[in-house]
């Protein structure tokens, strides 16, 4: 092959490419995509149960509903255990409970709705 036919042959192409790439464009087109729009904040975000959980991925704090329907808030040691509680008891009342290393529970508050006071029961 001749130095010419060479470059004759690159502008073929070349040119071809080009032709390509616009018919193909122009073909295949359609709006760009984006990975993600602009962030807009829920107003209500609903779930069973919420976790908080610490860098290594170890829940450490958990919104939830217990198996007898009550709402409830446990907040939880570095070796997964429940160190404090606040709930709302069978009746509907508040209460909280706090717990040592071995989940005895070490002093708890029921609330007397009536009388609106804690009744503190420590151990």
């Amino acid at each position: 092959m001749s130095r010419r036919q060479f470059v004759v042959l690159a502008m073929i192409t070349m040119v071809s490419g080009l032709i390509g790439g616009a018919l193909s464009n122009r073909i295949f087109s359609s709006s760009p995509a984006f990975a993600q729009g602009e962030a807009i904040p829920e107003k209500c975000i609903q779930a069973e149960s919420f976790q908080l959980v610490d860098a290594n991925g170890n829940v450490r704090a958990e919104l939830c509903i217990s198996p007898e329907g009550m709402p409830g808030l446990a907040l939880i040691d570095e070796n997964y255990v429940t160190r404090a509680r606040f709930s709302l008891t069978g009746g509907g009342k508040p209460a909280m409970s706090f717990m040592d290393e071995g989940r005895r529970v070490k002093a708890r508050l029921p609330f007397d709705e009536e009388i609106l006071t804690a009744s503190p029961v420590i151990r």
